[in-house]
């Protein structure tokens, strides 16, 4: 996380969040692109695409 501080900028390391409601609503969303055959190089070469535009 990265923060404005009058003329000097903090970062400060993030924990991992723990498992709540943000997994309970991705999950889903992961099990379907799993199951769709969906690879990181897919969403990555569809991202480019949109850039593209």
């Amino acid at each position: 996380m990265t923060y404005n501080t009058g003329d000097r900028i903090v970062l400060k390391k993030l924990s991992e969040p723990e498992k709540g409601i943000f997994s309970e609503i991705t999950e889903p969303i992961r099990e379907k692109i799993k199951k769709l055959g969906i690879e990181k190089e897919d969403i990555e070469e569809a991202i480019n695409e949109a850039r593209e535009d």
